[in-house]
Order: C-alpha cells, then structure tokens, then sequence
C-alpha cells in the first residue's frame, strides 16, 4: 500500500486536467477496468470491514431520532491559522445544519489556539484532537467511528495523511481542496473538481473519478464574508498602519509565493511594467535574498529595481488592505494563485490570469467562472496576458467595468 504512495508522485503530472465544462462524476473506463484487475491481483486480507457503518436512512419531516445521517469525516492537519483553515471556516456549521450530515473533524495538526481552530472545532458535531497520533491509531479511530465518506484535505502536501488513506479506514475516500490533483495508487475513489479546473472530457487523467461541482460554482469553498479579521464584522484598522503599497499610479500586484514565478512569466511582469508609465510591482518576499535577486533581475531585462516593491507578510486585515490599494492583480504560471486568488477577488481587485493545462494553472479561472467573470481577464496566450495588462494598467479599468 505504502509503495503504491510513493510511486504516485512520478505519475502525478500526467494525472492533471484541461480546459473544459463538466457534469456531475465521471469515472474513466480504462481505469475502473484497471481498479477491478488490481482488486482480484491484490492480497485478500484487509484490515479494517465495514459491516458495523449504519445504513443512512433520512426519515421525512422532523422526526430526527428516526434519521441515519450519513457520517462524512474530514482528515487535515490545517486546523489552525493557515490558507485551507480560511477557506473552510464556515462550511462544517452550514453542513450540520442541513441535518443530513454528521460532520466529525480529524485534526492531526497542532493547536495554536486561533480564532479559526476554536471556530471550526464547534463547527463540527465531532472533533478527534489527533496531534501525533501513530497513523495506525489515526485509521482505527476513524473505522471505529462508522464512517460512511472520508475526506482527505491534504493529499500531496506537507504534513500529509496518505498512510492513513492507504489504510482505507472508510468505504468512500474522497481527495479534496489541498493538493491540485489526484491522489494515485488506488488511494481514492474521487476527486472533487469543478467544469473548469478538472473537466469530465479530460478523465483519463484521472485514476479517480471526477466528482464535479455544478456548473458556475467553484470547487474551492470560502467563507470571506465572515472572515474574523477580514469579514464584514471584522474590526477596521487603525488610520495610521501603512499599507505596504508603492507610491504610483499603477499598482500591479502578484503576492503569491515567489516560487511560483517562473522566467517567462516573470519577463511578462516586466514588459507590463516597462509599458505602463508610472507604475510599480509589488511581489512577496520573506526573505532579503530573494527581494535582492528580484530587483537584480528585473535590471537585466531593463527596468529600474526601485519599481519594483519587495512586499512583507503581513496580518490579514493589512494584507486586504495593500489589495485595496492596488491596480491589478497578475497572476502566476503555471501553478497559479489560489488561496492569494480569493483574496484579493475579496478585496475587489481584478485578476488577470491564463488557465492552462493543468489543475493547478486553472484555479482563478474557476473562481472568475464563479462570479460570472471568466470572459472578463481570463486569456490564453502569453502575449494575451500582456496585452491585457497593459490595456488595464494604463485606462486604470478592469474590462468587467467597460
């Protein structure tokens, strides 16, 4: 089981998605023929059965000691201040309350005692504190509680739980939210996407099958609205914190990680900027080296480094607000902005972004194809993006507005 993990990160790139509009699931013959060839190969012992999971039963009306909701367990290790943390809260109440669902929450990670920990800990019905639970204890905990649909949140990310998965403590797997992309090795039966960024047309790439959002919603959930420090009941600042925003007209902005910028997307920010006069762009960085090589970088390709503004981490509210106070957001290729995306969305600030062939490049597309703005600056070419940028830093419009 844990072999079939590993080899699955080297199969990862050719498990991605292309552009496409979608149905509800999808499941690719030639990998079902696949899964039922490797179910009569493999070793018949198991470790975990199923036969004490109730059968789900919805009783009409209210008579709610007649129902038997159906158990979905979350697997995470992000319960705390952290990207996934933000995008979730909110969304464990709203299913709890439909009263179809019993949410219970998996949380192997640390307790930092943030206000998004505390939140989503009452949030949901059950909450399995499991910080540095052997993975073995992880999977029997989770068979032991009659879980109908596990949910794995990390997938192939730091501080995953494929161990637990390949366990297969729950009759339903799902892969969902923190990795853009399958999981592989026969791990999960679906993954949840959307029309946009893991198309039905594109399965094949799958060894999932493709669980699909309705058409015009994300697959990515937020809850910015009541965002404790970025929501509409949140405090506001005070008047005199700086927002971390150069001194121009034209404030092009790509606050993602700088790993993300690759050269030719780095040389589109540049013709943007040598193009639109009076501008500057600002970029993230935690550390001076990376700020340093940036500027030197863009001196080489012929613009003046002092236009370009070395970002810092800030608090979230001040964050929004350096958004606020920006012209144009310029996304990231080919892994794209996601979390970053819904912020600055949020914040009100249009984002310029070209979708390619991968799951991870069409994220904002997704989220535009939300808000019924995919048309709006969503392009397909390099020099498209360029265009475009120049177009909107110099009228000072988005074209949603035109």
């Amino acid at each position: 089981l844990l072999s079939d993990v590993a080899a699955s990160h080297a199969r990862e790139a050719a498990r991605e998605a292309a552009i496409a509009t979608g149905r509800a699931a999808v499941n690719h013959p030639d990998h079902q023929a696949a899964a039922a060839a490797s179910a009569q190969t493999a070793p018949t012992t198991q470790l975990f059965t199923f036969k004490h999971l109730p059968t789900v039963s919805l009783a009409p009306g209210n008579d709610v000691k007649a129902r038997r909701r159906l158990r979905v367990g979350y697997l995470t290790a992000d319960i705390h201040d952290h990207p996934t943390a933000l995008l979730v809260q909110g969304m464990f109440g709203t299913q709890r309350a439909g009263g179809e669902v019993e949410v219970w929450m998996y949380s192997y990670g640390v307790d930092d005692g943030s206000v998004y920990r505390s939140s989503i800990r009452t949030e949901c019905e059950h909450f399995a504190e499991l910080h540095k639970a052997p993975f073995i204890e992880m999977a029997k905990r989770i068979n032991e509680d009659a879980i109908h649909v596990l949910v794995d949140m990390k997938q192939h990310t730091e501080s995953h739980a494929l161990n637990v998965i390949a366990l297969k403590p729950a009759p339903v797997q799902i892969a969902w939210l923190g990795f853009p992309g399958g999981i592989g090795g026969n791990l999960a039966q679906y993954i949840v996407g959307d029309a946009i960024v893991s198309p039905p047309d594109h399965a094949s790439f799958f060894p999932e099958g493709l669980a699909l959002l309705p058409p015009q919603i994300s697959y990515q959930v937020n809850n910015y609205q009541n965002d404790p420090f970025i929501g509409a009941n949140s405090q506001p600042l005070p008047p005199d914190v700086e927002p971390d925003v150069p001194a121009a007209r034209t404030v092009f902005t790509s606050l993602n990680h700088p790993r993300k910028i690759k050269p030719r997307r780095f040389q589109s920010y540049i013709s943007i900027l040598a193009a639109v006069d009076n501008s500057s762009l600002s970029l993230l960085s935690r550390h001076e080296t990376t700020g340093a090589n940036l500027k030197r970088e863009a001196h080489k390709l012929g613009v003046d480094p002092e236009r370009i503004h070395i970002a810092k981490v800030l608090g979230k509210a001040a964050h929004m607000l350096r958004f606020r106070r920006s012209s144009l957001f310029l996304d990231t290729f080919p892994y794209a902005a996601h979390t970053t995306c819904s912020e600055a969305l949020f914040a009100g600030l249009p984002v310029l972004t070209r979708p390619g062939q991968t799951f991870a490049s069409r994220v904002p597309a997704s989220l535009l194809h939300a808000l019924g703005l995919r048309g709006a600056t969503v392009v397909v070419t390099e020099d498209e993006f360029v265009e475009l940028g120049v177009r909107i830093g110099g009228g000072g419009k988005s074209p949603a507005k035109d």
